[in-house]
Parts: structure tokens; C-alpha cells; sequence
């Protein structure tokens, strides 16, 4: 069994001071931005990633353009 991945940067500041925290499984500490957050895995797509050039999402109408 291989070691669990650690994060390289903080997901709010981005910064790479990261440290395990002593919360338990998958908790991280920011030495930069003083805050600590939790990684875990929710599980496997049913469908996994659609990677289709013809299944693309429908252009989204609601916003107008501004006038030139």
C-alpha cells in the first residue's frame, strides 16, 4: 500500500506552507493564511468525465452582450 497524496498549495491562499493537522485523517494547516481544511475522496463518477467533442453543454442565453 502506497502513502495518501498531500496537497502542494493552500486551496484559499494558495500558498505551499502546509502542515498535517492534528485533527485526524486528511486535516491540513496554512502556516500563510492561518486556516485548516480537510481532503477527502467522495467516491467515483457514475459516468466518469465526459470528454465527447459532441456532447457539449447548452449555450448559456441569459446574458446579453453589451452594445459596441
Amino acid at each position: 500500500m502506497s502513502e495518501r497524496a498531500a496537497p502542494y498549495y493552500c486551496p484559499y491562499c494558495g500558498d505551499e506552507d502546509l502542515r498535517p493537522s492534528e485533527e485526524g485523517h486528511g486535516a491540513w494547516e496554512c502556516g500563510a493564511c492561518n486556516r485548516a481544511f480537510r481532503l477527502s475522496f467522495l467516491g467515483l463518477l457514475a459516468a466518469g468525465l465526459r470528454r465527447d467533442p459532441e456532447h457539449r453543454p447548452e449555450p448559456d442565453h441569459t446574458q446579453r452582450e453589451a452594445p459596441r
